[in-house]
């Protein structure tokens, strides 16, 4: 398990579940403000998988202000992330 920390939101998480399962980060909206008014982040993270028609991942929501990870790896993003981007990648290019 490896964590990760949002450059959108600044929340740290880590890219699987104690059950094993891959976690989606998502920033959660703003702290509400005086009327009680709740605004998303600007340049919002959801890392929940988007799919084309034919139900093929595609990639993820909002990639915000990107993600780094918390201690020493070489990784850039959740491995998870970069395996469904070459996915979609040879889907695009016809593979």
């Amino acid at each position: 398990m490896r964590q990760w920390k949002c450059k959108s939101c600044n929340a740290t998480y880590p890219d699987t579940q104690p059950d094993g399962t891959l976690y989606f980060h998502a920033c959660a909206p703003m702290p509400p403000d005086a009327q009680g008014n709740q605004a998303e982040h600007p340049n919002k993270r959801d890392e929940n998988i988007t799919v084309d028609g034919k139900g093929r991942a595609t990639g993820i929501k909002a990639a915000g202000a990107g993600v780094v990870p918390v201690g020493p790896t070489l990784l850039t993003q959740p491995a998870w992330l970069s395996q469904v981007q070459a996915a979609a990648a040879a889907v695009a290019a016809g593979g």
